[in-house]
């Protein structure tokens, strides 16, 4: 095959994408999160049965540890699960520290 030569003028409209390709682009783009792709419904967790008692606990001392939490709920499953599931509880059910929630203003002095 031998190459094609472009005149100055044509070179533009060649290079530009089709109209088939901007549609499938922009067809793609508008679909987004709304695709006809299958989609598994969310299943749950071997923790959620365990949760509220977990959550109970840690509202009566949230610095208790995720150990000690696993062996007062009867957890028999993997310790990793349940250490991660309760580090996002803990957020939760921890008491604020009264010094944090002192406002200061900038130009009076703290005594």
């Amino acid at each position: 095959m031998g190459r094609v030569k472009l005149v100055s003028h044509d070179a533009p409209s060649q290079l530009l994408p089709t109209r088939n390709t901007c549609d499938v682009h922009l067809a793609i783009a508008y679909r987004g999160a709304s695709s006809n792709a299958y989609q598994r419904a969310p299943t749950g967790s071997e923790f959620d049965g365990f949760g509220p008692e977990a959550r109970r606990l840690l509202a009566v001392s949230p610095s208790i540890s995720a150990v000690v939490l696993a062996e007062r709920v009867d957890w028999s499953g993997a310790s990793s699960v349940f250490r991660a599931k309760a580090a996002e509880m803990r957020p939760e059910c921890v008491v604020p520290d009264p010094a944090a929630r002192l406002d200061q203003v900038a130009s009076r002095r703290v005594v």
